[in-house]
């Protein structure tokens, strides 16, 4: 995981800070440009950090998916008959994914990055795009890619999809999602996984989760404290040579979200994360670093 002595000595620098300044830990790690405002950054209210932009659907019970390990832990009590969306499922070997999943007329792939939507598609002919955004000087400004009002051209003329799956993906592909943490200057890399939590719990009355791991390979809830700072950085690996400091970030604030969504009625967590919130200091130390840093 830490690939290098010199990703090693980053690592204990970042969990360092981290513990002992962590309300001055992102100004230390990214510097003044993460704050939208001075000496703020995270609303303490989360449900106001996301806001979905004229929703066109609402759902009342779907599945997402994502590609973690435990979702072979959970697949058998998986209701497949409900619409199911899979997030960033493209694989670079058949040996990372145990079975390959097979595109249904009530199944979408969904992802907040255009070029894993390209990679999707082989699989996935109904992979939905969310367009993440910020906001300034009260003017929104979301996502953009050359050829993603394109590619799904011939997608709307496929005899094999019924009226019914297009008219779910036209509602949804290309929907809006304003982070209103972010701004024009910095904006963290939150991953697909929270983005689209975020947006489908939004629209739906039950959400049941399956696979979203954020790269842990056993449940987080049976680790000792040690065991799981060595697993914050897992997302760094010889296929994708991350900065170490972007993988912990990016691990705290998936952390920092998906203890709250499951304290909610509507979200049913099922993966290495649940019961994340079992690590009261490791919470602690997190809610320091987000809310109402110096």
């Amino acid at each position: 995981m830490f690939l290098s002595f010199k990703n090693f000595i980053n690592c204990l620098f970042i969990l360092l800070q981290f513990h002992l300044v962590p309300k001055y830990f992102l100004k230390l790690i990214m510097g003044k440009k993460i704050f939208k405002k001075k000496n703020f950054f995270l609303f303490e209210e989360k449900n106001k950090n996301f806001e979905v932009i004229d929703p066109q659907i609402n759902f009342d019970e779907i599945n997402l998916i994502c590609r973690g390990k435990s979702f072979n832990k959970y697949k058998n009590e998986i209701n497949f008959e409900l619409p199911t969306f899979f997030v960033n499922y493209y694989f670079k070997d058949k040996t990372d994914i145990d079975e390959i999943i097979y595109e249904k007329d009530n199944f979408f792939g969904i992802t907040a990055d255009f070029k894993a939507k390209k990679k999707m598609k082989k699989n996935f002919k109904k992979t939905i795009l969310i367009l993440n955004g910020y906001e300034k000087n009260k003017k929104k400004t979301f996502s953009y890619w050359e050829g993603q009002n394109e590619i799904d051209q011939e997608l709307m003329i496929d005899k094999d999809i019924s009226d019914n799956a297009k008219n779910i993906f036209q509602k949804l592909n290309n929907s809006k999602l304003l982070i209103n943490f972010h701004n024009d200057e910095e904006q963290l890399d939150l991953g697909s996984a929270l983005c689209v939590l975020v947006f489908l719990a939004k629209i739906s009355k039950k959400i049941n989760v399956y696979g979203y791991d954020h790269y842990l390979k056993s449940e987080i809830a049976e680790m000792n404290y040690i065991k799981l700072m060595y697993s914050i950085f897992s997302e760094t690996s010889k296929i994708n040579p991350k900065p170490v400091k972007q993988s912990f970030i990016k691990s705290i604030i998936n952390y920092y979200f998906i203890e709250y969504y499951e304290n909610l009625e509507n979200v049913n967590i099922n993966s290495y994360l649940k019961n994340l919130r079992r690590h009261k200091y490791l919470i602690k130390l997190i809610n320091k670093v987000f809310i109402n840093p110096y």
